[in-house]
């Protein structure tokens, strides 16, 4: 929804007619006012009286349409005080002159030095601003714990591929899925820009990356073809999105085929894929061949 116009370069703050700058941003977060009366959810009241003086919130209860106004009115200048929870910090990128942190707890936890520093990442973000402020309220009883986090050191970096077999497992289809892995090669390519790849020998990545993929097509999630030498998804591969937590737990219950003792709604979904997977075995031949 494009509800925020292009100011042109003549029209800097700057320029010769601030009275003028002022009237023309008034007039588009006027527009974008209307533009969220008009959405099926309606204008909410409290932005119909903090937008027009450039004050808004975000959080993740916003529904699309308000989520990308707030976003384009900020990143424009127009929304000058943006309000957030946490969450905000691991999403979209929206750079701030100042953070202002009201209190150091998230919830019911004390904030940790990662948390912290990705939220106050935020001000002075290099190539956008050359300085950048962070600002945390706290109660005397809470000053040593900050000194601790903001003296302490960034927490080594550890890929999620190598928790377990599930992590790389996931990955590998994931990218097959999306058409970024088809060959040997690929997989190659796709290793070496792992965080993975910087802590560990290459070759023990490959190995990684290839059991993960012979356990793929072992269980028909991911399939060879001899003839176009692609890798590529089976109906089974595509499904396994919001059907079971878990692909390895899928096939622990799959291997021992007692199914009694799943409640009700695991049952229904196991027993889905089993006929998406016996559907996919009568469609066709495909070779046993998982990595070359």
């Amino acid at each position: 929804m494009d509800v925020v116009r292009t100011i042109s370069k003549t029209a800097e703050l700057g320029g010769k007619d601030p009275d003028h700058i002022v009237e023309l941003c008034n007039e588009v977060v006027h527009e974008a006012i209307d533009a969220l009366r008009r959405c099926p959810a309606g204008l909410d009241p409290i932005f119909e009286e903090t937008l027009s003086s450039g004050v808004a919130y975000h959080h993740a209860g916003l529904t699309v349409e308000e989520r990308e106004i707030v976003e384009t009115c900020y990143r424009k200048g127009l929304v000058r005080v943006l309000t957030a929870t946490s969450t905000l910090a691991a999403g979209v990128n929206l750079p701030a002159r100042r953070v202002i942190f009201r209190q150091p707890w998230i919830g019911r936890d004390f904030i940790d030095g990662t948390r912290y520093r990705q939220m106050a990442g935020r001000a002075g973000r290099t190539g956008i601003d050359t300085n950048g402020e962070s600002v945390l309220l706290c109660k005397p009883e809470d000053v040593k714990g900050i000194m601790g986090i903001l003296n302490d050191s960034c927490p080594l970096l550890h890929s999620c591929l190598s928790e377990d077999t599930n992590g790389m497992t996931h990955a590998i289809l994931e990218v097959v899925a999306g058409g970024i892995v088809q060959t040997a090669n690929d997989i190659h390519r796709y290793m070496r820009c792992t965080v993975l790849n910087s802590t560990k020998p290459f070759e023990d990545v490959v190995k990684s990356a290839q059991d993960s993929l012979r356990w793929l097509c072992h269980r028909k999630f991911i399939e060879w073809n001899e003839d176009t030498k692609l890798y590529s998804t089976t109906p089974l591969g595509l499904s396994k999105s919001g059907i079971v937590e878990s692909l390895l737990s899928w096939a622990d219950f799959k291997q021992s085929k007692d199914l009694k003792k799943i409640d009700g709604t695991k049952r229904q979904r196991i027993t889905g894929i089993t006929k998406l997977e016996d559907a996919n075995d009568a469609g066709g031949k495909s070779s046993d061949k998982c990595y070359s």
